[in-house]
């Protein structure tokens, strides 16, 4: 799907519902603020991470990981995003199946350092854990085989 480039762009409505439905929709999902998070992602999902922070977040857009085992996603999002659930108070907010994780600009370049590490995952010993303790944050990438 292509998005064209206007006011939109830098918005979440509509990103898994239309328009139509949208506040139907919110109204019948449980949205929950999580104090801390610990994500895990196999290794062919977490490679993608240092291009979502330096490709997408980094200039104020989100990326979303997307399951294909249910409809459960994952949303970074960059603070200039609007329509989120999340805000520097609630920087994690699971809404139903999808969760955003918001990553504020102060953030961005420290998180994209610390997972340089992906950028050559032929050197990486796996399970590797990247934990951010001020942010309450973790991420762990384990090997493709683990979820299979």
């Amino acid at each position: 799907e292509r998005h064209s480039v206007d006011s939109k762009e830098n918005s979440l409505e509509g990103h898994f519902y239309d328009e139509d439905c949208l506040s139907e929709a919110t109204e019948l999902v449980r949205t929950r603020r999580l104090d801390s998070l610990h994500l895990t992602f196999n290794l062919e999902s977490g490679i993608l991470l240092p291009l979502a922070i330096r490709g997408r977040v980094r200039h104020g857009r989100h990326f979303t990981f997307k399951s294909v085992l249910g409809d459960t996603a994952i949303t970074l999002v960059a603070a200039s995003v609007t329509g989120t659930f999340v805000d520097v108070d609630k920087p994690y907010v699971a809404h139903g199946p999808w969760l955003q994780v918001l990553i504020p600009e102060d953030f961005i370049d420290t998180m994209a350092t610390s997972l340089e590490p992906l950028n050559n995952p032929d050197q990486l010993n796996l399970p590797k854990t990247f934990f951010w303790k001020e942010r309450k944050l973790a991420i762990t990438i384990l090997s493709d085989g683990r979820y299979q």
